[in-house]
């Protein structure tokens, strides 16, 4: 920028032409902007190699690596989630069984499969049938394997980048 504005205040300017008088200024104070910016650019380069150095995959660039790490996460948060589902799901059905030996116990002969919610009960098969007709029952006990499996690659994930930090 600075041999742009010589090279401008070699030439002929029009009087009153203003480019001058208004850049130079600019230019000083972007140039203290840019090499500060530049300062701050090696100190993250040389960051960068240092966690690929720690991780110990030199070859890696540093998208790449933090693909990886992204990618890890990612998984890792959907895992963590599918087992906090799966944990509240076993965490019902103890419930249910709880509450099923409850009436069992004091004799009780209504089943909360056929009573409805309008009468006291929790309406156990019309959310079984309406979940049937809408599909959602479907979707939902296919989701199982796929989850495990994404809960698989991040488990296998995470001992990759253990290993290569050894």
């Amino acid at each position: 920028m600075k041999n742009e504005i010589a090279a401008v205040g070699r030439v002929k300017v029009p009087d009153g032409d203003r480019f001058i008088a208004c850049f130079t200024p600019f230019q000083e104070q972007a140039s203290a902007a840019v090499a500060e910016l530049q300062k701050l650019n090696d100190e993250r380069e040389q960051l960068c190699k240092k966690v690929i150095s720690f991780v110990g995959e030199d070859k890696m660039g540093p998208d790449e690596l933090f693909g990886h790490i992204s990618s890890f996460m990612m998984l890792f948060d959907q895992a963590a989630q599918a087992n906090k589902e799966e944990k509240e799901k076993q965490e019902r059905a103890a419930k249910r069984a709880a509450e099923a030996a409850a009436r069992k116990a004091t004799g009780s002969v209504s089943s909360p499969t056929t009573q409805s919610p309008a009468r006291g009960g929790d309406g156990v098969m019309d959310d079984l049938f309406s979940s049937a007709k809408s599909g959602q029952h479907f979707r939902r006990t296919m989701k199982a394997p796929a989850q495990a499996a994404m809960a698989s690659e991040a488990i296998l994930m995470r001992a990759q980048l253990k290993k290569t930090a050894q």
